[in-house]
């Protein structure tokens, strides 16, 4: 699919749902679309053909619901360290 494909795509669809991505692994979590990059082609490593990615994070339906401070994520993540070092 190509971009063109894409937008003619979710032109007939309602405009204000949130895109998710659908990986198909068993294990995998729910990834739901926050932004779009694009490498045109030409450009340093995508010298015969660009492409456009779709960039994606597991918290989409809970972001807009969950802050933290910056000293909040800190300990968290001394904590985080703490359990497993080798996850950070």
């Amino acid at each position: 699919m190509n971009v063109k494909e894409l937008i003619e795509e979710l032109k007939n669809l309602p405009q204000d749902l949130p895109i998710r991505t659908d990986n198909r692994y068993p294990e995998g979590e729910n990834e739901w679309i926050d932004g779009v990059e694009c490498s045109r082609t030409g450009e340093s490593g995508y010298e015969i053909e660009g492409e456009v990615r779709l960039l994606t994070s597991l918290g989409y339906k809970f972001e807009k619901y969950m802050y933290i401070t910056q000293q909040e994520k800190e300990n968290l993540l001394k904590n985080i360290k703490t359990i497993n070092p080798k996850i950070i």
